[in-house]
């Protein structure tokens, strides 16, 4: 189950950089445009920070209570903190209430598949290598993390990081290549 709850953080996360694209992902300087009307804003308002709290709350039940409250309170309301930031940047919010923007903040709204059908893995697709290049190192972990539960153990882990890491330099050097050879 963590491991569904990991992939599917990297996943919205992915869908938020397709849009987005990976130099806007913890930008402070944010598009307004791009962000209200199109893709998966209009359905949840932040895609790439509910990934982030997924994968986040993925790796809780792997820790200790004390580490568990350690992850929460750090990294969960850091990222929490990050949404709150741009939500006063790109509508003016300063009160927590909802003036323009009537997406749900963390959670996809009805019509969110529906989305993702029509449009959504379409534009994954085209924009896979910019998403490899942002989601490098959760891909990396996320294999890691995959090997681990089945196995449970920690040796695997590493060896399937270690090699996922390999394979995703590999990959990103052929694609890097590929567009040069296309200009």
């Amino acid at each position: 189950m963590c491991c569904g709850v990991y992939f599917t953080g990297i996943f919205f996360r992915s869908l938020g950089t397709a849009y987005i694209g990976r130099q806007k992902v913890w930008s402070p300087k944010i598009r307004t445009d791009n962000t209200r009307t199109t893709g998966p804003f209009l359905y949840l308002r932040h895609p790439v920070y509910a990934g982030s709290l997924l994968i986040i709350l993925s790796l809780i039940p792997l820790c200790s209570l004390s580490g568990a409250i350690f992850l929460l309170t750090t990294a969960g309301l850091f990222t929490y903190y990050l949404a709150r930031q741009e939500e006063e940047a790109l509508f003016g919010e300063k009160t927590g209430k909802r003036q323009e923007d009537p997406s749900n903040r963390f959670w996809p709204k009805k019509g969110f598949w529906a989305f993702l059908q029509s449009e959504g893995f379409k534009k994954i697709r085209k924009a896979r290598t910019e998403i490899l290049f942002s989601e490098f190192y959760n891909l990396a972990f996320g294999t890691g993390f995959f090997i681990f539960a089945l196995s449970l153990s920690v040796q695997a882990f590493w060896y399937a990081f270690l090699i996922s890491l390999i394979v995703l330099t590999g990959a990103l050097l052929f694609s890097r290549h590929r567009s040069a050879s296309t200009l």
